[in-house]
């Protein structure tokens, strides 16, 4: 039996919730929160979101 290393993406989908006077502004706002890592305003979306498989490697680190 081998060893192999599977890797997992899990890719998460975060709301951010912002009372501004345009779609630009509105944008330009939560783009303000990734650029100041302020992840703490951003409500995960439990509805949203997906898990997948990605690359495998063997047990000498080559990806198989």
């Amino acid at each position: 039996m081998s060893v192999y290393r599977v890797t997992i993406h899990e890719h998460k989908i975060y709301d951010y919730m912002v009372e501004a006077n345009s779609k630009q502004e509105a944008k330009a706002m939560a783009e303000e929160t990734v650029v100041n890592a302020e992840s703490h305003f951003w409500r995960e979306d439990e509805m949203a979101g997906w898990t997948e498989l990605g690359d495998v490697y063997n047990e000498d680190g080559e990806e198989i």
